[in-house]
Formats: structure tokens, C-alpha cells, sequence
């Protein structure tokens, strides 16, 4: 009634992880090069910047600097203060 149960032998020389992801390409599969470097395009470069002026803005705002597009360079003083907030914001 009882009968023995049969162990498999496992091949002792394939690999523990069984994938069908080749790891090295075959001798008809060369190498290519990878593809060039993506270039960042300028409406991001411009969007950030204005991102990163706007959280200097708040922040300057919110340590209570006068800013107003009236007197620019004082403004620009003013935005050293709101530098504290955006850049670990950003």
C-alpha cells in the first residue's frame, strides 16, 4: 500500500536560478553601444528655474523681505534670505 516515494536526482550542474534571460549575448548577438546621453531640454532647464526662483521668492517672503519688482536689485538682496527654504526644498 505504502509506496516509496521516488527522489528526484537534480542535475548538480544547472544553475539554482532557472531564467530566460540570456546573461552573456551568443556568438550571433554582438555588442552594441549604448545610445547617446539624453540632452535635457531647454523648457525643463527653464521650468526648473522658475520653480527654483518662485521657492526663493516664498521663502524670502516668509522671513518678511520686501520684495517687489519695482526696485530689482533690492529684490535681489532680499532673495538671499529665501535661499534657506528653497535650496533643500529643490
Amino acid at each position: 500500500m505504502n509506496e516509496p516515494v521516488k527522489q528526484l536526482d537534480a542535475d548538480k550542474s544547472a544553475p539554482t536560478v532557472l531564467s530566460e534571460i540570456p546573461r552573456y549575448p551568443t556568438d550571433h548577438e554582438p555588442y552594441t553601444q549604448a545610445a547617446t546621453p539624453v540632452k535635457i531640454p531647454r523648457l525643463n532647464a527653464v521650468l526648473f528655474l522658475l520653480t527654483l526662483l518662485t521657492t526663493t521668492m516664498a521663502g524670502a517672503y516668509m522671513a518678511g523681505a520686501d520684495l517687489s519688482l519695482l526696485r530689482p536689485i533690492s529684490s535681489f538682496t532680499a532673495l538671499a534670505g529665501g535661499l534657506s527654504f528653497s535650496i533643500p526644498l529643490m
